[in-house]
């Protein structure tokens, strides 16, 4: 019974690694893509080939009696006739035979086609990682220069309270200008600590150490990191736990996706809204659900809301609001514990973002 019970969750588990992989590999699905037409065009191809063959047959005059036999045929009617006979004998299987080789036959026949794009691709990230690297160096150096004429301009604020009104207003004015500068560089540093994060967890030779975790002490302390964020909207957020907790997975990557989604839904809820965490222990597996009374989606963006940098249409109303890379970053650490998201969503109402994760029992 075990090892039924083994072969069972094998099976399952490569059930959904498969689906994961034809939502989310994009080469993969064209390759099931260019295999299906090439598939479609050989059966479409071997048809034709068969109604000419047999309209030669039909036409050829060895075969007047025959002909004769079928007077109450026209010539296409007895063309079809043939060919559904053929269909009909051992020719039947060969057809078959011939479509099946051609799907396998397209699919390995697509990797040299991909081959390229694929390559193309590859170059992108490499470079996408290797700048992100490069540029926080002097980023830093820029955001230390900064607070160090943040603190002159300060201490030469202190000297200027009995100067005159222009220079204390041009003091004030570079003080904010500094201030400005330095806020914009800690944008640019999370932009980039996230491109090297997405870059990490694309990349399919990174792997993760997994222990169990509590996932209700990862939301916990994601929440207490956006207090303050939700304060400034206020916004109500609500820790819901309903049973079992533990998951299997990795602490600090667990820690950024709940992060990165209880923000996401902050960010585009209005003021005085509500954002609702929950987790509920299901059956081999632990939901994290954060529910919004935001603007809410439409299909179309639902489609690519996981895509980096990607706005909703419907996100006019928080113009305040940059695109980023924080869903990103979550659906690929969903991927890297072989869980699933999805997301649920009615414009002007709300949204629902319900990610599942096996408990820590199944790999015990």
């Amino acid at each position: 019974m075990e090892k039924i019970t083994q072969v069972w969750k094998q099976l399952e588990e490569s059930v959904i690694d498969l689906g994961n992989k034809i939502k989310d590999d994009v080469f993969f699905r064209a390759r099931l893509k260019f295999s299906f037409l090439y598939a479609v065009a050989i059966l479409v191809g071997l048809t034709v080939f068969v109604i000419t063959l047999n309209y030669f047959r039909v036409a050829d005059l060895s075969l007047k009696s025959n002909i004769d036999n079928y007077a109450d045929f026209s010539v296409g009617e007895l063309v079809m006739t043939r060919t559904i006979s053929d269909l009909e004998s051992g020719n039947f299987l060969l057809h078959l035979s011939v479509v099946a080789g051609s799907l396998v036959g397209g699919y390995f026949f697509s990797s040299g086609f991909l081959k390229p794009i694929r390559e193309s691709t590859e170059v992108q990230k490499r470079f996408v990682a290797d700048a992100s690297h490069e540029l926080r160096t002097p980023l830093s150096v820029m955001r230390t220069n900064s607070e160090l004429a943040l603190m002159n301009i300060e201490e030469l604020d202190l000297f200027c309270k009995k100067a005159p009104k222009n220079i204390k207003s041009e003091v004030g004015e570079l003080k904010d200008s500094i201030k400005s500068n330095i806020q914009e560089i800690d944008r640019s540093a999370r932009i980039i600590k996230n491109l090297l994060n997405l870059s990490h967890l694309d990349n399919k030779s990174y792997e993760m150490s997994f222990t169990r975790v509590d996932l209700h002490d990862v939301v916990v302390e994601a929440v207490k990191q956006l207090e303050d964020f939700a304060k400034k909207k206020k916004i109500k957020l609500v820790i819901v736990k309903d049973g079992h907790a533990r998951v299997w997975g990795n602490q600090t990557a667990l820690e950024e996706m709940a992060f990165n989604l209880i923000k996401n839904s902050i960010k585009y809820t209005s003021l005085k809204g509500r954002v609702e965490i929950k987790i509920e222990d299901l059956k081999n597996k632990v939901r994290l659900s954060v529910i919004d009374t935001g603007m809410g989606m439409t299909q179309g963006d639902i489609k690519h809301i996981f895509d980096p940098f990607y706005k909703a249409k419907t996100s006019g109303n928080y113009r305040d609001v940059s695109p980023g890379l924080g869903l990103a970053i979550v659906r690929e650490i969903i991927k890297k514990h072989n869980g699933t998201i999805n997301v649920k969503s009615i414009l002007n109402r709300g949204s629902v973002f319900s990610v599942n994760l096996k408990t820590s029992s199944v790999y015990s």
